[in-house]
Order: C-alpha cells, then sequence, then structure tokens
C-alpha cells in the first residue's frame, strides 16, 4: 500500500499451504504406477500358452497405432487385454476413454462419441465435448463394438479413414490423434453377412484381431486364477480363509465355466462366505449348479485323480512359481509339497524360492 505520495505504508502477504495438493499429486502418481504395474505381462495371472502368445503378440504391436478388435465370450478378459495393449504402449500417461456401445441409447450414442453444439437438439442446452475428444492424444475403448447402430457406422468408419470428426449440429470439422481399441462378444463376420455390420468397418476395426479363448479351453489358470481370487476377496471382505482343497481345485477344473473368469470369480466370492476363517474351502462350500453339473458333464474314462492332478499341478507351475506359491494353490502346506515331490521323484523346478 502507498500513501498519497507514493510512498510504501504497508503490504499483505499471502500464503498458501500447499502441502495437500502435493500430498493429492503424490498419490495420484503412486497410483497410476501401481495400475501401470497390475498390467505387466509378469504380473497377469495365466500359464496358458494360448495366453502367453497374445501377450507376445501385445509386445510387437503395443507401440503402434494400428486398431485392435478383441473378441471373446463374456468375461474372458477383453478389457484387461485392452488396458494390457495401453500400459506396454506408449500412450500409457495419455487419456484412456472407455465406453460401452450397448450400455447407451442410440438416440445418445452419436452425442457421446462426436460431441454435440449448442442447440443441435432439444436439450443441448450447452456444446458437449464428445468421446472422442476427450481421448485425443491417447486411447478409445470401444466396448461391444458389434451394438453400435447401423446409423453410427458411417461416421465411425469416416474417422477411422481419415482421423476426422464433427460434433452433432456442427458445420466444422476437427482431426483427433485416437488410437482405437473395440471389444466384442459377437461374431462380427456373421453380423456382416445378416447385413447388421459393415464389411468396411470390421476391416478397419480389425487390423490387429485377437481372441480371447474361454476358460474351459485354457484350464491350467483355473487353480491359479482361483487362488489369486480368493486372496483378493480375502483383503475385500477382511478374511482369513486359508487355500482351496485339491478336491474342490479338481471340480473347478472340471467345469465348463460359460460366464468364465467372471463366474469364476463369484464362485470363489460365494465359496468365501459359506467358509470359517483358518479353514480352506472344501467341495461342500462350491455352488450345487457346479458339483452337479461336474458330475454329469464329465466322462468316467477323463476322469483323473487327486495326486495325479497334484503332479500335473506341480511340473506344469515349478519353473515360473515358487515352493510356497505352489503349495499355496494346491492347498498344502510346503512340508507336504516337499513328500510329494520325494514321493513322486520330481525334482525342485528353477523357479526361486
Amino acid at each position: 500500500f502507498k500513501d498519497e505520495n507514493g510512498n510504501t505504508i504497508g503490504a499483505v502477504e499471502v500464503v498458501r499451504d500447499v502441502t495437500e495438493q502435493i500430498r493429492i499429486t503424490e498419490e495420484c502418481v503412486t497410483l497410476r504406477r501401481e495400475v501401470q504395474r497390475q498390467f505387466q505381462f509378469e504380473n497377469i495371472i495365466t500359464q496358458s500358452k494360448k495366453i502367453k502368445e497374445i501377450f507376445r503378440l501385445i509386445e510387437r504391436i503395443a507401440s503402434t497405432n494400428s486398431t485392435v478388435l478383441i473378441s471373446g465370450e463374456s468375461g474372458t478378459g477383453k478389457e484387461l487385454i485392452a488396458k494390457a495393449i495401453l500400459y506396454n504402449s506408449d500412450r500409457k500417461d495419455r487419456p484412456f476413454v472407455t465406453v460401452n456401445c450397448g450400455a447407451i441409447p442410440e438416440n445418445l450414442l452419436e452425442s457421446e462419441l462426436f460431441g454435440h453444439v449448442r442447440g443441435a437438439f432439444t436439450g443441448a442446452i450447452k456444446d458437449h465435448r464428445g468421446l472422442i475428444e476427450t481421448a485425443h492424444g491417447g486411447t478409445l475403448f470401444l466396448d461391444e463394438i458389434g451394438e453400435i447402430p447401423s446409423s453410427l457406422q458411417v461416421k465411425l468408419l469416416r474417422f477411422l479413414q481419415e482421423g476426422e470428426s464433427r460434433r452433432v449440429g456442427d458445420t466444422k470439422v476437427h482431426k483427433f490423434d485416437v488410437r482405437i481399441i473395440s471389444a466384442t462378444n459377437r461374431n462380427l463376420e456373421e453380423a456382416v453377412k445378416a447385413g447388421v455390420f459393415r464389411e468396411d468397418l470390421l476391416f478397419r476395426l480389425s487390423v490387429i484381431p485377437i481372441y480371447m479363448p474361454p476358460l474351459r479351453e485354457r484350464r491350467e489358470d483355473i487353480p491359479l486364477l482361483a487362488t489369486h481370487l480368493l486372496q483378493r476377496l480375502c483383503d475385500t471382505h477382511s478374511r482369513n480363509v486359508t487355500g482351496i482343497s485339491s478336491e474342490t481345485l479338481k471340480i473347478l477344473m472340471d467345469y465348463d465355466w460359460h460366464g468364465n473368469v467372471r463366474e469364476l470369480e463369484n464362485t470363489i466370492e460365494y465359496a468365501l462366505h459359506l467358509t470359517d476363517d483358518g479353514q480352506t474351502i472344501s467341495t461342500e462350500q462350491i455352488p450345487k449348479r457346479i458339483t452337479n453339473a461336474t458330475d454329469l458333464s464329465i466322462e468316467p474314462q477323463n476322469f483323473i485323480s487327486i495326486d495325479e492332478y497334484s503332479k500335473r499341478t506341480i511340473v506344469a507351475l515349478q519353473n515360473e512359481h515358487t515352493e510356497e506359491q505352489i503349495a499355496s494353490i494346491l492347498g498344502i502346506s510346503r512340508k507336504n509339497l516337499w513328500e510329494k515331490r520325494k514321493r513322486w521323484g520330481i525334482p525342485r523346478g528353477t523357479a526361486k524360492g
């Protein structure tokens, strides 16, 4: 402050405590790093050769801008693969926008994807950025792409061809840099034959096609996934269920899992709530529809003994998992695992621990 002669007579100092802002920023960075770590290949739970082939493909194409179409049954992990592509690409620190094309009414989907200007239609009281514009510089994940209506397929095709987009009600065309990853549980080739999906759009969307096999085609992953899901659910529900019995794991491996990993997770969560802390999940805690279906669906000649199942599991896991991890998957102690190795003459694998 100055007086009438221009002399300084006072001042005001404004102090702002940025400690909380710094803390929040550091938390965001930490969370982003943790998410990226989760989607590194070595941290994704699998023993399947088919899934590992997909990982090798992703390593080659993640850093490109080519479109990817992920197909497979519901619950097979298509969004997991989409995020694995993202977090192994150069766009991992840029926007990742997800939209379920089947969950948005047809009359709203165009506005959601491409945006609109004020007055474009009744209720459009202000300009609205579309998801393509929001994802500029990053990645747009179009889930259930097979549900996109015919009226929008031409407009999406133009964006894929030219990188250009126009808001609903606007005359201006804008260019955006967006990588498109899409997913579907429908057979889009059959949809093309039926005349409900454009063939040229399918070609543009599927420069890199990836097929996610159902869980029944990679049964070797079931013990790993079941154990991982149990550990995660125990953390979520503050429980201490110690594992899954070998008999139960065998039932889980024999079931066909038409709902795939999502159905397996629901089954483990159901069993968790019926099992006391300090105990392992037994066959009595598994839903009857699964135990009954297993009894009816497997021919007698296809059964293997619990010992044979344990042998195969040990041999399959020992080069990439520690003794503690293998014992946990089998629902036994490390001492018991050592005794089984000795009895069956199975040497230790190459994994340490």
